[in-house]
C-alpha cells in the first residue's frame, strides 16, 4: 500500500504536466495580465508548450512565475535562476526560447 502510495504521488507532477495543466495556464494567464488578448495569449502558451524542450518550458514557466511574484524584471529572474547554473546555460536557454517565440507569434497574431 505504502509502494502504491509513493508511486501515485511520484506520478501526479507527470500527469499534470501531461495535461497542460500548469505550464500553458501560466503562460497564458500571465500574458492576459500583461494585457495580451485571451485567444491570443492561449494560443501562443500551446504554442510554446508544443515547440519547447520540458526542461526549457519548466525554466520558462519558472522565470514567468518569478517575476509576476516577485514584481521583478526579466533580467533580474534570470540572474537568479542562473546563478549556479551559469552563463553558458543562460545563453543555451535562451536561444532555446528564441524560435520557438518567434513561431508563437507568426502563427497567433
Amino acid at each position: 500500500m505504502l509502494r502504491s502510495l509513493r508511486l501515485g504521488l511520484c506520478l501526479a507532477p507527470l500527469l499534470l504536466a501531461a495535461c497542460g495543466g500548469g505550464e500553458e495556464t501560466t503562460l497564458a494567464e500571465t500574458c492576459t495580465a500583461d494585457g495580451g488578448d485571451k485567444a491570443y495569449c492561449e494560443c501562443r502558451a500551446k504554442s510554446l508548450a508544443a515547440d519547447m524542450s520540458d526542461e526549457d518550458l519548466a525554466l520558462l514557466v519558472k522565470m514567468t512565475r518569478l517575476q509576476k511574484d516577485e514584481s521583478i524584471s526579466t533580467e533580474e529572474a534570470q540572474e537568479r535562476l542562473f546563478k549556479d547554473a551559469g552563463p553558458a546555460r543562460l545563453m543555451a536557454f535562451q536561444f532555446a526560447v528564441m524560435a520557438p517565440l518567434m513561431k508563437a507569434e507568426e502563427k497567433c497574431l
